[in-house]
């Protein structure tokens, strides 16, 4: 059976909006858990010390650190899942699987800023929490009523 052109732009409008989806929702949690930690350290500079010192991560900044990144993947699940077109849920799962490349590229990049527990607890958590985000949309969400094709930001 040929594919009709229709048939084809759709589905490369819905791999964009997918791609755009994953995309967007990781943006977002990085600019939040940037901004966030921003803001702590100068609310409380005590709470982070510089890297540069030498002095490791108290227990209360790991556990503030664990906390804010797995509440920034629920919301960048929650993004993902406003634009994804299709499944959003396994968008969400693709975003969590790509934080958690992109976690592990940091974990060695950062050299031994964070113990290799908390990135294990980290990497355990991540994709629960993309997917609970992304299914805190699906429950706000209605069928579409027209067979338009756009991403639905």
């Amino acid at each position: 059976m040929p594919l009709s052109p229709f048939t084809v732009r759709k589905a490369s409008a819905v791999l964009e909006c997918k791609v755009l989806a994953v995309v967007v929702g990781y943006v977002t949690a990085v600019i939040l858990v940037v901004l966030s930690f921003g803001v702590l350290m100068q609310i409380w500079p005590g709470l982070f010390p510089n890297p540069a010192t030498g002095v490791p991560l108290g227990a209360g900044a790991l556990a503030v650190a664990l906390a804010l990144n797995l509440v920034f993947a629920l919301v960048g699940g929650y993004v993902s899942a406003l634009i994804a077109m299709g499944n959003r849920r396994r968008v969400a799962v693709i975003l969590g699987l790509v934080m958690i490349v992109l976690g592990t590229l940091t974990m060695f990049l950062e050299k031994g800023v964070k113990p290799l527990w908390w990135y294990g607890i980290f990497f355990i958590l991540l994709v629960p929490c993309t997917v609970f985000g992304a299914s805190l949309r699906e429950k706000k969400l209605r069928p579409p009523k027209s067979g338009n094709i756009s991403c639905s930001v």
